[in-house]
């Protein structure tokens, strides 16, 4: 997934998954926000009937100021469960994303293309960036649809022009946020770039840092760091300059409408109905409302496609092909017959004909000089490599149909077994480098 294309489609892929996984999740906050508005226009009915009363416009009881304030607790208590139904949708989606994450880099090992520090901030920056796009962007993206409708109609009931003029405002809402969330996404992208650049360079020079002392090349990687923190808050700053473009053009449109409404409806203050003209005035903030919401929110969908767009490749991925051990068994003898494994065709191969048997409760010290293929060979038995030629078997079936995540417990059980009390005194096996190294 190189090119922006790919990166996006990967993207695309992994967010409609894991929506489809938390579901459930989701849409609590969303049936929460939804009687939440409800219990506000019906609250703003009584409001209105309230304040037309004191206007000298009809009569009010106390009955209906105490459906009023019980509806505006009720509303509250359910605002209230949906921040909470909100944070708890992005807590499930941070722990499925971070388990899912830390199990496939483990199974990848050191055969991930990612380096430490990379990884590190994929499992940890990344998922954190995606906690917003299920606890606040779906559900304000579900109620920036439902709420206004539901508003709209309400007041198309009370007066149809006003109804008219809150509609025509909802349908510029989407062409005002067109216009800057292009340039918001783009910056976005750069600016997680910058911020994963930044966490793997930071963390991989920590853990060389000693050799960077012994070098004396502190002072430079310093430097270097400071011109990647310099590039990260400068990108981070555009990012916050094009978002507030677009809460810039939100409140322009929740102006124009609150004033054409007041111009409609002040006329009829001193006749026709002021109730309705008064509930009409009343849910303007209700219906800008969710689209406030929605606008926040945007910013978390920008941040998410940026941080999918680099947790696909490792998320999206299909599992390492081959077969998986239905059970452990009880003791391992590990073979390795005339075993070929090179890194690279136009360098020397690490190991060349290498055969050896290490039966089980055996203790078998591969011992040589560096190069001569130690690690090449523990490669091998964890599963991160594959010989190019030879077999390597376990219990003698061929360990390399097996799937990495099969190998490397067949070889903790070898481990285990050569730990324990052996049967046979520990045997050394000499390693040397192919010749040419």
């Amino acid at each position: 997934m190189n090119s922006p294309a790919a990166a996006a489609e990967g993207a695309r892929a992994l967010l409609r998954r894991e929506s489809r996984m938390l579901r459930g999740h989701v849409l609590r906050p969303v049936l929460l926000g939804i009687a939440a508005l409800g219990c506000g226009l019906a609250g703003a009915w009584l409001v209105a009937g309230l304040l037309a009363a004191l206007l000298g416009h009809g009569g009010a009881s106390w009955p209906e100021l105490a459906a009023a304030a019980a509806l505006a607790l009720l509303g509250a208590a359910l605002g209230l469960a949906q921040e909470r139904a909100q944070l708890a949708a992005g807590e499930a989606a941070r722990a499925r994303l971070r388990a899912a994450g830390f199990a496939r880099l483990l199974e990848l090992g050191p055969v991930a293309s990612a380096s430490v520090g990379e990884g590190a901030s994929l499992v940890v920056d990344r998922v954190e960036a995606l906690d917003g796009y299920f606890g606040r962007w779906l559900p304000a993206a579900a109620l920036a649809l439902i709420g206004p409708a539901m508003v709209a109609a309400a007041v198309l009931w009370a007066d149809m022009r006003s109804g008219l003029v809150l509609a025509a405002a909802g349908l510029l809402f989407p062409v005002a946020m067109a216009l800057t969330g292009i340039g918001a996404a783009q910056a976005s992208r750069r600016q997680f770039d910058a911020l994963q650049h930044l966490s793997g360079r930071f963390l991989d020079r920590m853990r060389g840092l000693p050799t960077l002392v012994l070098f004396n090349r502190q002072e430079a990687e310093a430097e270097a760091l400071g011109a990647a923190a310099t590039e990260l808050r400068t990108r981070t700053m555009r990012v916050l300059r094009v978002a507030f473009l677009s809460s810039t053009a939100l409140e322009l449109l929740a102006a124009g409408s609150i004033a054409l409404l007041a111009w409609r409806h002040g006329a009829l203050l001193g006749g026709g109905d002021p109730r309705a003209a008064l509930f009409c005035l009343l849910l303007v903030p209700a219906f800008f409302a969710p689209l406030r919401a929605f606008s926040a929110a945007y910013h978390d969908r920008i941040s998410a496609r940026g941080a999918a767009a680099a947790l696909a490749p490792l998320l999206l991925e299909e599992a390492a092909p081959g077969l998986l051990l239905q059970e452990m068994p009880p003791r391992v003898v590990v073979t390795f017959t005339d075993v070929r494994l090179s890194y690279d065709p136009a360098r020397l191969p690490a190991l060349d004909g290498l055969s050896f048997r290490v039966s089980a409760g055996e203790t078998l010290v591969l011992a040589g000089p560096s190069g001569a293929g130690k690690s090449s060979v523990l490669r091998l038995l964890m599963g991160f490599a594959g010989p190019d030629s030879g077999r390597i078997a376990i219990n003698g079936q061929d360990a390399t149909a097996l799937r990495p995540a099969g190998i490397a417990p067949a070889f903790g059980l070898c481990r285990a077994e050569a730990a324990s009390v052996p049967r046979h005194a520990p045997r050394e096996y000499p390693l040397r480098p192919p010749r040419g190294r």
